[in-house]
């Protein structure tokens, strides 16, 4: 028979006819104490009815006396512990595994050391939530320390509690802690163990070099760091001694200078650059987002310009630095360029002005790469203007877009309301005064007005207009000679007859290729000017198309060194003369600062800002009328759907070629003589331009997509618009947009940026 197991390990108190039993050293676990247990002092025994925790019993009144720091026994009979026989005996094969040399005795999160009443001589105890190991020998556990995975907790800190096996850093130190606690800093020995301590400073490593520089005679140069570098009849060479160079023979002889490469290597890059081009193309773009160099969603407003190596981690790029003889290699992280900014470096000669174009530069300042823009693209010409309300600037065939930068110098004075080397803006359509006739036809006189039949003119007038005209609506040009016009109802109309008399100062508003006025901002007022005016007027413009400024004598012209562009002027706040390389060309927007929308349904129109010359990619904008379809029979050729939103700019840095599609699904009129058109604008200051159009859609009910394409090879440097243009016959209302019934309608746009 097996004999009945009990528990007896530590004494117990008890008062008489008490119910609390009190253990010291025991270990009253679940599995050495239940409920229905039998508890014996002597020969009195009596049924454990509760167990409140570790140490605490819960009896019926005890009937053996006081009894204090006595021995005990707990026999092991609960019926707790019993179960079917087959279940029972699994636990006891259980219980005997566990009982045999080489399982871990667990020891509870709440217990110090292991129950001295478990376990086997050579037996290993274990407490998992602190690593603590045991083993048993002689009957007793003997504490063989923590076997636990580090926990690398970082730098130490006096706030946060530490368990045995934390890693903190100090100083330079990492330390291992031994015992658990709070706001004890290493090296304290009782809580802390040194794993690694900081080593002794090491030798001064190779100074770091300057890019290579053409040398020159009377300059200085350093041991640095960084030290010199100069490139001397092909040898390149790095400082040794710093000094004021002599002679550089002399120099060399007395160990001033090192040489580090000799003729055909570095030096030899220069005349291989066409075979070389895939290793000398420098690896960055202009871009509106930091850490982007291809952005995929709009970015509306950027306030600084990022050149960022094409890894697209801001590391790694690699820029080209030229000294006038040869090119080399140089390494660059992300750069910026704050376009409000206007200093040396990563800026500009000035701060931006609106509704400009610029090249940007990567070129090397001293010995450090930089991204620098140049000035705005500018074209001037001599102007007149007048004394009035507002002021009219005559410049033939100015080609200026509304909003135009532009900045008057005179070698006398500007009549008042005007102030040289201020920049305005131009505002066109322009208001100016006209004088008229009362005939059949009525006659305008506006002197070079250089407007083509057609154009689209209003009146007003500070008294009264003669019989036929009326103040505010919209008349069209006919009949134009250099100095006067006629005007009609509609395009092409019948001339009108004027009559009755006429009174006060009469005024034309209309989009004039010579005429416009200007304003303090784009899109503000009309400046007015008075008192009076002497000299020669210039006004200096914003040149978008680059026409005046890239050509020879322009403020922005290039000069080719091995087939890339550099800056041929110098720029202020910039590289020298033919030091920078042409990286990009990007155009602001009216608030001065960069877009790079893609544009799409609503329509919203696509504005892309920001060209590149190095590692071009394509990108495609449909821009799409999502309103319902409408009808228009005017011979006039307008934006689609009178929407300016139907449009697109593309800024350009090289000559690659770019694409323009439009396609807007007409129904024409059921007449058989129903002519409509849908067109493309393009790079026109006047609205409406004179578009490439399809070939005439014509009448009986037909509903065709009408399809448009326009390809520009080799644009020039600048900004170039495109605008989706119809018009019809000027008798018979046609519906365009039938986006119902043919779902490939929009400005399709497809550029290499």
């Amino acid at each position: 028979m097996t004999a009945l197991v009990s528990y007896s390990t530590g004494t117990v108190s008890v008062a008489a006819g008490g119910t609390i039993v009190t253990g010291v050293g025991v270990i009253w676990s679940d599995a050495n104490a239940r409920p229905g247990d039998i508890f014996q002092i002597g020969n009195f025994q009596s049924v454990i009815s509760d167990k409140t925790d570790t140490t605490h019993l819960v009896i019926p009144p005890w009937g053996g006396g006081a009894q204090a720091g006595v021995a005990y026994k707990i026999w092991q009979v609960s019926p707790q512990r019993f179960a079917g026989a087959q279940a029972m005996q699994t636990v006891n094969e259980l219980v005997a595994a566990f009982n045999t040399s080489g399982f871990f005795v667990f020891v509870d999160v709440d217990l110090t050391e292991p129950d001295p009443s478990l376990g086997d001589d050579g037996q290993y105890a274990f407490q998992p939530t602190t690593g603590k190991t045991w083993v048993k020998s002689a009957g007793v556990w003997s504490y063989l320390g923590i076997y636990k995975a580090f926990q690398l907790k970082g730098a130490w800190s006096g706030a946060t509690a530490y368990t045995v096996g934390d890693v903190v850093t100090l100083n330079g130190s990492s330390y291992a802690c031994i015992l658990d606690h709070t706001n004890h800093a290493p090296p304290n020995a009782t809580y802390w163990q040194l794993l690694a301590s900081t080593g002794p400073t090491g030798g001064t490593g190779p100074a770091s070099w300057t890019p290579p520089a053409a040398w020159a005679t009377a300059t200085a140069y350093t041991a640095g760091p960084p030290a010199s570098v100069v490139v001397q009849s092909g040898e390149t060479y790095v400082c040794l001694a710093s000094h004021t160079s002599g002679a550089f023979a002399s120099d060399l002889a007395a160990g001033k200078w090192i040489k580090v490469a000799s003729a055909g290597g570095v030096a030899s890059l220069n005349g291989q650059i066409g075979a070389l081009s895939s290793y000398l193309d420098i690896t960055g773009r202009v871009t509106p987002t930091s850490l982007t160099p291809e952005p995929q969603t709009s970015v509306a407003g950027a306030t600084q310009l990022y050149f960022t190596p094409t890894k697209g981690n801001g590391q790694g790029g690699l820029g080209l630095n030229y000294d006038g003889t040869n090119i080399f290699p140089v390494p660059f992280p992300q750069l910026t360029n704050v376009l409000a900014n206007s200093s040396v470096g990563n800026a500009g000669p000035a701060a931006v002005v609106p509704n400009a174009c610029y090249d940007m530069y990567f070129w090397v300042n001293g010995s450090t790469p930089t991204f620098t823009r140049s000035d705005y693209f500018k074209k001037s010409a001599a102007v007149t203007m007048t004394i009035a309300s507002p002021a009219v600037m005559f410049w033939a065939a100015h080609g200026l877009w509304d909003g135009t930068p532009i900045v008057f110098t005179t070698t006398g004075a500007l009549p008042t309301g005007l102030t040289a080397g201020t920049t305005y803006f131009t505002k066109s359509p322009v208001t100016i005064p006209v004088t008229m006739t009362i005939a059949s036809p009525g006659v305008v006189t506006w002197n070079s007005h250089g407007m083509p039949d057609g154009t689209a003119v209003v009146f007003n007038t500070s008294g009264a207009l003669p019989t036929g005209l009326t103040a505010g609506p919209t008349y069209y040009t006919i009949n134009g000679a250099t100095n006067t016009f006629q005007v009609a109802a509609t395009v092409g109309g019948a001339p009108i007859n004027t009559s009755g008399s006429q009174s006060g100062t009469h005024t034309a508003t209309a989009t004039s290729p010579n005429y416009f006025n200007v304003a303090a901002t784009v899109g503000g007022a009309a400046i007015n000017t008075s008192g009076s005016q002497s000299g020669t007027h210039t006004a200096t413009a914003g040149d978008d198309t680059g026409a005046v400024a890239l050509a020879p004598g322009g403020n922005c012209e290039q000069v080719f060194v091995n087939g890339l562009a550099l800056n041929k002027n110098a720029i202020t706040n910039g590289p020298a003369a033919s030091r920078g390389f042409h990286v990009g060309t990007i155009r602001t927007n009216s608030a001065g600062t960069v877009d790079f929308i893609f544009g799409g349904a609503g329509p919203v129109a696509a504005s892309f800002g920001i060209a590149n010359v190095f590692n071009i990619r394509e990108y495609t904008s449909t821009v799409i009328d999502l309103s319902a379809s409408y009808t228009y029979s005017s011979t006039t050729w307008r934006q689609a759907n009178g929407l300016a939103a139907m449009s697109g700019g593309i800024a350009v840095a090289t000559s690659k070629p770019f694409r323009f599609d439009y396609m807007s699904p007409i129904l024409t009129a059921s007449a058989a003589t129903a002519t409509a058109r849908s067109g493309i604008g393009y790079d026109t200051p006047s609205v409406p331009p004179v578009p490439a159009d399809n070939t005439p859609i014509r009448g009986n009910g037909l509903i065709l997509p009408a399809p448009t394409s326009f390809v520009v090879n080799n644009p020039t440097r600048g900004w170039h618009r495109v605008i989706a243009m119809e018009n019809a016959d000027g008798t018979n209302a046609s519906s365009f947009n039938l986006g119902g019934s043919i779902s490939t309608s929009g400005l399709k746009i497809r550029a290499w940026l």
